[in-house]
């Protein structure tokens, strides 16, 4: 999702939901903090660990830059975007 890259770009860790959607491309504890969609704790959980483990923080955010850059380079989504304007022109 645009937010995920937004978060990414902007070097920031990320908490998202465990989907089978965000599993393309994330891994927990790699380039994300993963948590249940349906438990709320579980979202709390994934916070926690990332503020209390400075190390993990940044590494998250390092990989999740780097993930952004391979995986959803800008002319893709300029492509995307285009192609979405010209269907709905």
């Amino acid at each position: 999702s645009a937010t995920l890259l937004e978060a990414f770009a902007a070097g920031v860790p990320v908490v998202a939901s465990d989907t089978a959607s965000h599993r393309q491309f994330l891994t927990d504890g790699v380039n994300a903090s993963l948590a249940d969609p349906r438990d709320r704790t579980s979202f709390a959980k994934s916070g926690r660990r990332l503020l209390r483990n400075a190390e993990l923080r940044q590494q998250i955010a390092v990989a999740g830059q780097q993930t952004a850059h391979q995986q959803f380079p800008l002319k893709a989504f300029v492509d995307r975007y285009r192609q979405l304007y010209q269907q709905l022109a």
